[in-house]
């Protein structure tokens, strides 16, 4: 669906892509993404970068853990696909909607040109809805701004 708004609805374990060709026009789903490992425990995600040190002194806590790692991994790979979309000019702007801090990891994942494209984003987490409930959420909410 050529030219259409993309929605994307994700947090850190899911996300959802569709393509809604008007509003008030059906959503029609393109991709579902899982990234089941972002509920494992932090100690089976590998993280194993050393923490920061003072004076010689190690413990103080690291950089980031490996949930915000597997997090961003996940972003980017969000980001990939919707970068590969838009160069085949699937879609013309894109609507997110994320979990937070998820959604802004995700817009920082996009590249400018993707970036370009959101012509809204919502701090909120609506992977759980039915997708009869997502389009009556997103016309409650348009138009963007």
């Amino acid at each position: 669906m050529k030219n259409a708004t993309w929605v994307v609805v994700a947090n850190g374990t899911q996300a959802w892509m569709y393509a809604w060709s008007a509003p008030g026009g059906p959503l029609h789903e393109i991709d579902a993404l899982l990234n089941p490992a972002n509920r494992m425990p932090e100690h089976e995600l590998g993280h194993h970068e050393p923490g920061h040190t003072l004076a010689g002194r190690a413990g103080l806590a690291p950089r980031s853990t490996g949930r915000e790692n597997n997090r961003l991994r996940f972003a980017r790979r969000i980001a990939h696909i919707l970068e590969e979309n838009r160069l085949r000019g699937h879609f013309e702007q894109l609507v997110v909607a994320a979990s937070n801090p998820f959604l802004g990891e995700l817009l920082a994942a996009f590249d400018t040109q993707t970036r370009d494209r959101v012509v809204s984003s919502h701090a909120v987490d609506l992977t759980d809805l039915p997708v009869g409930e997502l389009h009556q959420w997103l016309l409650n909410h348009w138009p963007p701004g």
